[in-house]
């Protein structure tokens, strides 16, 4: 499984060069995964601690492991776009090119560069959740063949397919969407056309049109990775409305008791 990955980058020479054994590709798969993600951190400025706990807690930590060659292309694009936001063009195809070299999926991310010029409003968001879930809902397994084409393959094969119809999983798609719209409708406008939340709806679209598959998953992780820059930027935004409330209602006690 590791052939493609390692004639890209001779990983496995070096782990035999160092006398390290699985434990050492898996080591150094890891770093591969966890410094590009580091670096689109520090590039967007966002706190650290809080961007890696969202890491570690939201189960992209654990995917890395689970899903190495892959997992390593997502990083590496979500530093592409990191540096295509600074307007960094050459080095968001330099980190492109990485990424597809890792794993070809990857070019799934460059739907991105359209949706980014998208002006997003709460009433369009909530319809493209709406209508994501309801494609999500009727999507059959021969519609999905014939709209995928050759890429069918990717999303589903003799092992993994199309779930058994399950009230609990569109239940629980169900949840996760309203949390997020919970998190539009109690943000400001300004987050409604931010980059990192664009990709992040792109994940929620492409996790209720797939939640039949079981393998929905490799899809919608080059988006929802975005995760660990939206949310310590909207953290900020709430403590800061909490402590200008707290402030607010503290000087209207002085004010009412003095």
């Amino acid at each position: 499984p590791y052939t493609t990955l390692f004639r890209s980058v001779k990983l496995n020479q070096l782990c035999i060069l160092l006398g390290l054994g699985y434990s050492g590709v898996i080591f150094f798969s890891f770093l591969l995964c966890i410094i590009p993600v580091f670096a689109a951190i520090k590039i967007e400025k966002v706190d650290s601690l809080e961007a890696l706990f969202i890491y570690y807690a939201m189960y992209l930590y654990l995917h890395a492991f689970n899903m190495i060659r892959q997992c390593i292309a997502m990083s590496f694009c979500l530093l592409a776009l990191s540096f295509l936001l600074k307007k960094h063009r050459l080095k968001f195809l330099l980190f492109m090119m990485v990424a597809f070299l890792f794993h070809k999926s990857s070019l799934i991310f460059m739907i991105v560069l359209p949706f980014l010029h998208i002006t997003l409003t709460k009433n369009r968001i909530v319809f493209f959740i709406i209508f994501s879930f309801l494609v999500g809902t009727l999507l059959s397994q021969r519609l999905f063949i014939m709209l995928a084409g050759p890429f069918a393959g990717y999303l589903q094969n003799s092992e993994f397919g199309f779930r058994p119809p399950s009230i609990v999983i569109k239940l629980f798609t169900l949840l996760l969407n309203c949390l997020f719209l919970l998190f539009i409708f109690s943000g400001k406008k300004k987050y409604l056309n931010d980059a990192w939340l664009k990709l992040l709806l792109l994940g929620y679209l492409c996790m209720n049109c797939t939640m039949g598959l079981v393998l929905g998953t490799r899809l919608m992780f080059y988006f929802t990775q975005s995760q660990v820059i939206f949310y310590p930027v909207y953290f900020i935004f709430v403590i800061s409305c909490i402590a200008t409330a707290f402030c607010s209602v503290e000087t209207l006690s002085e004010s009412t008791i003095f």
